[in-house]
């Protein structure tokens, strides 16, 4: 067994190879090479080096950042007290381990010696020893740039940081519990226990997937189906996909969620049957039962399908995790809230959409901003909240859109490959009216997380406002069809395609599948359709609940409020609009 453990990312094994050499240069044996196939689950001697390691180092990276395997060991290594990371690029870490705080090799060239490694092999003497070294001497560089999200400073504080005392902040995802703190005088007493709550994004595990009977076709099916569901999942930057060992034991003792599963198939047709489990409290929060036919010519394409339909089901903002998680922050004062928890009261505006809704969350997510200034996942709902100071005249303040636009960007700079953000920021540029701009920021978003039904409906909503309704339509579809549980206002778009083109018996079927009785838009849709197609009576019921919701509102400031902004590239469809209101009455 080696005294030291490297976990990190295969795009950057060039520099952990002579990272390795340095170590073994200085007396200590490393284990540090893995042959990992994408989505797999820890082999069991990966498992067996990290349990026996006497430190491991987690070489922190924007790749390893996007790494499921890596947080795991990150996270073993953490709860075990002998974590010792080093940043190789200043990007700053997932979730949960901005707390402890990195040895910066950003501009290590990979030589043996430098401040750089000697920082490194006190740190591991240290946490070997259990005796705190003297403090280093050296300070950070005048040259040396502050992380955007963690610090990377000099040795000394570095070592006292590891040594001396954790003070960690812990994201709860139990929502009953307060931030806490680790004891600072014991810190591995402290982090060895399984403790939900110290977890930031909620661990969830995919376990291997049961095959009934001895069906080798179906057992290699289950293999990659699993693995797909897997990294399906971690497309969600507010969630951790932790690994589990082949016999199904949990490798990340710290998982709350469970992710199980069963294949069988009689005759010609396959069944899936799927189960998510809160291992907190023994629960089971979701299940679904997936019939397809097995047809091994198709085979990957019934793979993609149920692999859509379980991750989008799971973790999209409308899924079932997310719906559970979720339950109980919308009563909490935004400063009780830890920083995850606010993203929490984002997901459950978005639920709802509402002015009072707006402004509990606009006042969370700012004080999780104010928490946690780096979180790249916080500032993307807030800029996702004042766009929606302009888009529906909710709680506004001066200059929302140039708050949004700022905000967004520092959330996509923050996270490159963060897909949320991505899509908040397609968002801005299309309320800003700059179509380019959003439909390339918009690709990217579904690039990076095309089972996000959340943002592909929007997307999908813009795209026929701005236009290509045939792009539109496909993407709204798409949404819909990967989480049958979604909100209503899914639908907007498929309406306003049938309702543009005068088939207004169809646009009604949709108006009446809306179901958002507190959203303004929901009436006033069912009122135009009414209008048009002559049926005054239900015409002037639904003008008078969206008067109800929008008081004092009249057909200019309709215009001006709310169809210039939305449709303001489709003018043909505003006249429309005002022209289906004036017949039901609106002046």
């Amino acid at each position: 067994m080696a005294d030291v453990f490297i976990g990190y990312a295969r795009l950057d094994r060039e520099t952990i190879e002579k990272l390795a050499s340095a170590i073994e240069a200085a007396g200590y044996s490393v284990w540090w090479d893995r042959q990992i196939i994408a989505g797999a689950e820890f082999s069991r001697d990966i498992e067996r080096e990290l349990q026996a390691a006497r430190a491991v180092i987690i070489a922190w990276s924007r790749h390893a950042n996007a790494s499921p395997w890596v947080k795991d060991e990150a996270a073993v290594a953490r709860d075990q007290a002998k974590l010792v990371p080093v940043s190789l690029d200043l990007e700053p870490p997932p979730m949960g381990f901005r707390q402890y705080q990195a040895i910066d090799f950003s501009r290590w060239k990979g030589q043996p010696g430098g401040p750089a490694v000697d920082d490194l092999l006190r740190a591991l003497q240290a946490r070997m020893s259990g005796i705190e070294p003297e403090p280093v001497a050296t300070v950070a560089s005048p040259q040396a740039t502050r992380s955007r999200k963690y610090p990377v400073v000099a040795a000394g504080i570095v070592l006292l940081g590891l040594i001396a005392g954790l003070a960690v902040f812990r994201i709860n995802d139990a929502p009953e519990q307060a931030p806490q703190t680790v004891n600072s005088q014991d810190p591995v007493g402290a982090a060895a226990a399984v403790d939900y709550a110290a977890v930031s994004e909620p661990r969830i595990t995919v376990a291997p997937i049961k095959v009934r009977d001895d069906d080798a076709e179906l057992s290699n099916l289950a293999a990659a189906l699993g693995e797909d569901i897997a990294s399906g999942l971690s497309r969600f930057s507010y969630l951790l996909v932790a690994a589990q060992a082949a016999d199904g034991s949990a490798a990340e003792p710290r998982a709350r969620y469970v992710l199980e599963g069963s294949l069988r198939r009689s005759g010609a047709t396959l069944r899936l049957t799927t189960q998510l489990l809160d291992l907190k409290s023994g629960e089971q929060i979701w299940g679904e039962t997936f019939d397809r036919a097995f047809d091994p010519a198709i085979l990957l394409d019934t793979q993609d399908d149920l692999t859509d339909h379980v991750v989008s089901s799971v973790a999209d903002p409308y899924g079932a995790l997310m719906r559970h998680l979720c339950s109980g922050v919308a009563m909490m004062a935004p400063e009780q809230m830890t920083p995850y928890q606010t993203i929490l009261r984002f997901f459950i505006y978005r639920q709802r959409i509402g002015a009072e809704d707006h402004l509990a969350t606009r006042n969370a997510l700012e004080h999780g901003v104010r928490t946690d200034p780096g979180n790249a996942d916080i500032r993307a709902g807030l800029a996702e909240l004042y766009t929606e100071e302009y888009k529906h005249d909710y709680n506004r303040l001066p200059d929302s859109l140039d708050r949004a636009l700022a905000t967004a960007r520092r959330a996509v700079d923050m996270e490159p490959d963060n897909a949320y953000a991505n899509f908040v920021l397609a968002e801005v540029h299309y309320f800003r009216q700059d179509l380019g701009a959003f439909r390339a920021a918009a690709d990217r978003a579904i690039a990076l997380n095309p089972r996000d039904s959340d943002a592909m409906a929007m997307i999908g909503i813009m795209m026929g406002y701005g236009g290509d309704w045939v792009r539109s339509v496909e993407l709204t579809t798409r949404a819909m069809a990967l989480n049958p549980n979604h909100p209503g206002w899914y639908r907007f778009n498929t309406f306003f395609n049938e309702y543009r083109q005068g088939n207004y018996e169809k646009a009604l079927a949709i108006a009446q599948r809306i179901n958002m009785p507190d959203y303004f838009a929901d009436p006033y849709v069912r009122a135009i359709t009414y209008a048009q197609l002559g049926r005054t009576r239900e015409a002037e019921q639904a003008l008078d609940e969206f008067r109800a919701l929008w008081p004092g509102i009249d057909l200019g400031a309709l215009k001006d409020q709310h169809l210039n902004k939305w449709m303001f590239a489709q003018p043909e469809l505003i006249e429309q609009v005002v022209d289906g209101l004036r017949k039901a009455g609106l002046d």
